[in-house]
């Protein structure tokens, strides 16, 4: 499925180019370089855009010689190759932001490697696995999953994830430029490294995961049934963090806390009846 609304995060800042070139142009390694990473799945109209962008750069899909299908290599993950000069690398990024906006779907990566080994590395965190068995694959390129999925490691997967990365940004919920931290204090081999066994991740892990995509979910729900719930009159960060302020995992009541979530936004008056606001939004 493919996502072409533009509201699931904060819209960009007036000044987010200037930040994103703050960061990029700071570096103060002599062989280092910088890649965007894009999950097209909220816009896969944009891989046909990334050669005017860029003409001279290279693209790499994720999920190419990975996983089967043409329907998942149109929202496969990319990892573009930015340019070395710095105003070259503006215009690239602002065409970026452009398109990105809205969406939690941009975030850049500082490395060492050279792009077919970053490709390969990161084509090694796809895969997870619950201790019952649940398989699943990672979203990291969607920045709403990015810090969450980063928070829930255990140093030993920490070291792994961010194996050879100096940094990664990302625009959070509010359309932040934010750092991930990186710095995992275990002790990594070449041979951790280079695993591609999926992450084994316990109940507590999942719990915290499970609960984000259940929020998440509701309120993708709710935006697209407006009809049904009524229609969100607030920010996507500020209807996030008032669902994620009520919601609660009981098993017993499993239809409590979307209830609960729904009495939050109407409550705050960001959730109005169709009727009252008058015509549907527009996607």
């Amino acid at each position: 499925m493919t996502m072409n609304a533009a509201d699931w995060i904060d819209t960009y800042p007036a000044d987010a180019l200037p930040q994103l070139r703050q960061v990029l142009d700071r570096s103060a390694y002599a062989v280092r370089y910088w890649y965007a990473l894009l999950d097209m799945g909220f816009l896969p109209a944009l891989r046909g855009h990334l050669a005017d962008l860029y003409p001279q750069g290279r693209v790499i899909a994720l999920y190419e010689g990975v996983y089967d299908g043409e329907d998942l290599l149109a929202i496969s993950p990319c990892l573009v190759a930015l340019p070395v000069d710095a105003q070259q690398r503006a215009a690239v990024c602002a065409g970026l932001l452009r398109h990105t906006d809205g969406r939690p779907m941009l975030s850049v990566l500082h490395t060492a490697y050279e792009m077919d080994a970053l490709a390969a590395h990161l084509r090694r965190q796809f895969e997870a696995r619950a201790t019952d068995d649940e398989a699943f694959l990672v979203r990291y390129a969607d920045t709403r999953c990015l810090p969450l999925w980063a928070g829930v490691l255990s140093e030993q997967q920490r070291a792994r994830f961010f194996a050879g990365l100096d940094s990664w940004w990302y625009f959070d919920r509010e359309a932040a430029l934010t750092p991930l931290r990186i710095d995992a204090r275990a002790a990594m081999t070449e041979a951790d490294a280079q695993a591609d066994d999926p992450y084994l991740i316990d109940p507590q892990q999942m719990a915290v995961l499970r609960r984000a995509a259940k929020i998440d979910t509701l309120i993708f729900h709710i935006r697209q049934r407006p009809e049904s719930f009524g229609v969100l009159m607030a920010t996507p960060s500020q209807v996030h963090a008032t669902v994620s302020a009520v919601w609660t995992n009981d098993p017993d009541l499993p239809g409590a806390a979307a209830r609960a979530a729904l009495d939050a936004l109407a409550n705050a008056g960001m959730l109005v009846p169709l009727e009252t606001h008058g015509t549907l939004p527009v996607a």
